[in-house]
């Protein structure tokens, strides 16, 4: 996982803050359309391309580095649902939970 994140170096994109957004003012294309449940998230910045897009082998590297992130975390998740699910839950637990 470090080394999909050290690769994040020299990219054609970038972020913006949203608080300091104007619309497309550099000429870059946003995915701020597209993203719509971004304005609950405002303290996310917005990513930034240039105006022709990525280039091709950009954006294969870019879905490579999705697809195994995506990976890893369905991995940990199942690890996580395992670990859990092998737990014991303490007696303490059980009897403090609301009769129904």
């Amino acid at each position: 996982m470090q080394e999909i994140l050290d690769s994040f170096d020299n990219t054609e994109f970038w972020y913006i803050d949203q608080g300091i957004l104007a619309p497309d003012a550099d000429g870059s294309a946003s995915f701020r359309r597209t993203l719509q449940r971004q304005e609950e998230k405002w303290w996310l910045p917005v990513p930034r391309v240039p105006p022709g897009g990525l280039h091709e082998n950009s954006r294969k590297q870019l879905q490579h580095k999705r697809d195994s992130t995506n990976q890893i975390l369905k991995a940990a998740m199942a690890i996580n649902s395992i670990t859990i699910s092998d737990m014991e839950i303490p007696e303490s637990y059980m009897d403090a939970l609301p009769k129904v």
